[in-house]
C-alpha cells in the first residue's frame, strides 16, 4: 500500500511538472489600454499595458511638487494600440493620493474634461484579479 502510495505521488509530481505553471482565480479580462476620446475616459492596467505584443500601450500616473506651488500635483495618461494618447491633471490633493496609490499590478480608469483637461475621475484597483 505504501509503495502504491509513493508511485501515485511520483507520478502527480511529474505530471504537475511537464504541465507548468498552474494559475488559481480569477483574473479579470479586458485588461488592455482603451483610450475612449469621445467620452473622454480611459482604462487599463499598467501590468498588460507593459507586457502588449505591440509596444505601443501604455497608462500610469504619477505626482510632482515643483517650486511654484506648495503643493503636489498629479497626471494620468494612457496611450492604446490605435495611437490615440491623453493625459490629464488634478492638484485636487484626495485625487493626488489617489494617483500615488498606483502599483505596477493596478488596473486604473479615469476621466478628463474637455475644457482643460483635468481628471474628473479616477478609479484605481488593487487587487488579486489584476495580478498576471
Amino acid at each position: 500500500m505504501r509503495k502504491q502510495c509513493l508511485t501515485m505521488a511520483a507520478a502527480v509530481l511529474a505530471a504537475l511538472a511537464v504541465a507548468g505553471p498552474v494559475q488559481a482565480g480569477k483574473v479579470m479580462p479586458g485588461q488592455e489600454v482603451v483610450v475612449d476620446m469621445d467620452a473622454h475616459k480611459a482604462s487599463g492596467s499598467l501590468n498588460a499595458a507593459r507586457h502588449s505584443a505591440d509596444k505601443m500601450q501604455a497608462i500610469g500616473c504619477f505626482t510632482d511638487i515643483g517650486n511654484a506651488t506648495p503643493y503636489a500635483r498629479g497626471y494620468c495618461f494612457a496611450n492604446d494600440i490605435d495611437g490615440e494618447s491623453v493625459v490629464c491633471w488634478s492638484d485636487r490633493q484626495e485625487v493626488v493620493k489617489m494617483m500615488q496609490s498606483v502599483s505596477a499590478y493596478s488596473y486604473i480608469s479615469f476621466q478628463w474634461n474637455t475644457y482643460d483637461q483635468q481628471c474628473d475621475g479616477l478609479r484605481v484597483r488593487n487587487g488579486s484579479d489584476t495580478l498576471p
